[in-house]
């Protein structure tokens, strides 16, 4: 028997899908189980679904989400890049050594205002990567932030 008859006679065993999704008429949509390669298509169905109804909001709700592999976080990080009101907040210690504002800080940001997204840029003058000198007040922004621009889902 030669390879390409063997692949032909060999049977493909699918693995079952573990994933339920439960998308409710607020937006919402309840994973439970697992997100991988097999069940990622089953999302995206209903993230389209979902996202031609143009809602002013979407919930994602991973309460119930045992596992979620690198297929699975690549479409979630790739829906949330694609909605309109993506939002993004940025603390800068100007002092960093590791971001450099002319090659890497300011070429982001010209991108975000490039496709059009919401963004806050807060840079600290004499501050470190760890925002030593204003840890307060970055995390009186970081909540801020938080309580302006992502919705909480409860049960």
């Amino acid at each position: 028997m030669t390879r390409r008859q063997h692949r032909k006679t060999t049977a493909v065993t699918q693995l079952p899908q573990t994933l339920s999704i439960d998308a409710a008429s607020d937006s919402t949509i309840r994973l439970a189980g697992e997100l991988d390669a097999a069940t990622v298509p089953q999302l995206r169905a209903a993230l389209a679904q979902t996202l031609t109804q143009r809602p002013a909001r979407l919930i994602l709700d991973l309460t119930d989400l045992d596992f979620c592999d690198s297929t699975g976080l690549a479409l979630l990080v790739q829906t949330r890049n694609n909605l309109p009101d993506t939002s993004q907040l940025i603390l800068h210690g100007a002092t960093d050594w590791r971001v450099d504002p002319a090659t890497q800080l300011l070429p982001f940001v010209q991108k975000l205002q490039e496709q059009g997204k919401i963004y806050e840029l807060a840079v600290y003058a004499r501050d470190d990567h760890a925002l030593t000198l204003n840890r307060a007040e970055g995390d009186r922004k970081i909540v801020e932030w938080f309580r302006a621009h992502m919705r909480w889902a409860s049960r």
